[in-house]
């Protein structure tokens, strides 16, 4: 049976949703899957979706106040060492102030799963980060950079 292959941005959603919505489909079109009618999934079977075509990088984080796994999906940079580069675009993102609070997430993309360390980012690796997130997405991408940006390194199971 054909994957579900048409995600696409609720009424009201940002640009950069948008625009991750948008290369979705591209990679839905590489991957041959099938493009179905599609209902408005929510916003977390979005996520998903676009996490499993590697579109977006889906992090889960201890929640800071509640203690519980909560997940998120962002666009992300992949580095030669395996590390993924990400940034928040605003300051106070809660799960930037989670990963802030514990830095141990676990991140999938595609059929990548593993454990991760988030580290803070220096400035100018961060706005290098931006700049490849923008050329990534496009540019709603440029709200970018107004929030804390981190290198969430593969740690080796003990």
């Amino acid at each position: 049976m054909p994957r579900r292959c048409r995600p696409r941005a609720s009424p009201g959603s940002s640009g950069v949703a948008e625009a991750v919505i948008r290369t979705a489909r591209q990679a839905c079109a590489r991957s041959g899957a099938a493009s179905l009618t599609h209902v408005t999934p929510p916003v977390d079977a979005v996520g998903e979706q676009l996490a499993e075509f590697g579109v977006v990088a889906r992090i889960e984080a201890t929640g800071r106040a509640s203690g519980r796994p909560i997940a998120v999906s962002v666009g992300f940079v992949s580095e030669p060492d395996g590390s993924i580069l990400v940034a928040a675009g605003e300051p106070d993102a809660d799960w930037a102030r989670n990963l802030e609070a514990e830095p141990r997430a676990r991140v999938t993309i595609e059929n990548r799963r593993f454990e991760a360390v988030a580290e803070p980012l220096d400035r100018t690796t961060a706005a290098a980060l931006v700049v490849d997130l923008i050329l990534k997405y496009g540019t709603p991408a440029e709200r970018l950079g107004r929030g804390p940006a981190f290198r969430l390194r593969p740690v080796s199971p003990a």
